[in-house]
């Protein structure tokens, strides 16, 4: 297969195209006027230099779908239209008929037992759905205990009282104050991908909606303070976890060795005293 620019798609070919463009980009940027100097740069840099890494090739094994989803949910307590959310919210996909990997099969029953064992430990390969391994479990005991809760009340906007005590929480809720589900990750780079990958897969299950950054153009301030007003389940404030805790956290291990042991971030973990749905 090529690209319009005559390249092979394979990894050859997308490495000496790149190290080809880094070439380019240091001559243009670190312009020489020796035809004869350019040259040896590019002898040396193509070369002896670590300009472009040599090639890693990782074969990505099939694997199977061989579990159906639908005897699995009901066995962990989901009814038929939650197996529907949960389905469509991490695959993309309606639950007539799907089947999951067995790993993934696997990891969701034993989370899920309050018997024995219940911590899974996936070790299959890349691009074999170990993100959905973990998720499936940590969604579903969500989707169990969110049966129990009470619908929101509404934005609680305390910054529009003159005289106030204290400061209060944006939105008092329901369930108990505790965090529920800590993702830890190795590489902040990794922690990115999977909080789109999470946030799209919460916004199918519940109505999240989506937060918006400060750095809004002036002409749009003013369409978004109804947006504003409207986002209620995002953390938009540093001092709402503190004073109110959270369900979810997503961090990274070099951030929780930070807060874990700080008195300023101590109510964070402090407050929650459920059992981890699975490591």
């Amino acid at each position: 297969m090529r690209t319009r620019a005559g390249c092979q798609m394979d990894p050859v070919g997308v490495r000496r195209g790149l190290q080809d463009a880094l070439m380019r980009s240091l001559d243009s940027e670190a312009h020489l006027g020796s035809e004869a100097l350019v040259r040896e740069r590019r002898a040396l840099l193509h070369d002896g230099a670590d300009l472009v890494q040599e090639l890693l090739l990782e074969p990505v094994l099939p694997y199977d779908s061989t579990a159906p989803i639908g005897p699995i949910a009901r066995a962990t307590g989901l009814t038929d239209q939650e197996t529907g959310l949960l389905t469509r919210a991490l695959f993309s996909s309606p639950p007539e008929g799907f089947k999951l990997r067995q790993h993934q099969a696997d990891s969701w029953q034993i989370a899920a037992t309050d018997r024995g064992r219940h911590n899974p430990i996936v070790t299959s390969g890349t691009g074999s759905g170990k993100t959905e391994a973990f998720l499936l479990p940590v969604l579903s005991r969500l989707l169990l205990e969110g049966r129990t809760w009470q619908r929101p009340h509404g934005v609680e906007r305390w910054w529009e009282v003159e005289q106030r005590p204290r400061w209060r929480q944006l939105r008092p809720e329901s369930p108990d104050n505790a965090m529920r589900t800590m993702i830890l990750y190795p590489m902040n780079a990794l922690v990115e991908d999977q909080i789109v990958r999470l946030r799209r897969a919460l916004r199918t299950i519940w109505d999240l909606g989506d937060p918006r950054s400060g750095s809004v153009a002036t002409h749009q301030r003013r369409r978004g303070r109804g947006t504003f007003r409207a986002i209620v389940p995002w953390i938009l404030c540093r001092r709402l976890p503190r004073s109110c805790g959270v369900k979810r956290r997503i961090t990274s291990c070099s951030v929780t060795r930070v807060t874990l042991p700080s008195w300023h971030s101590s109510p964070i973990p402090g407050g929650s005293r459920c059992r981890p749905a699975g490591t």
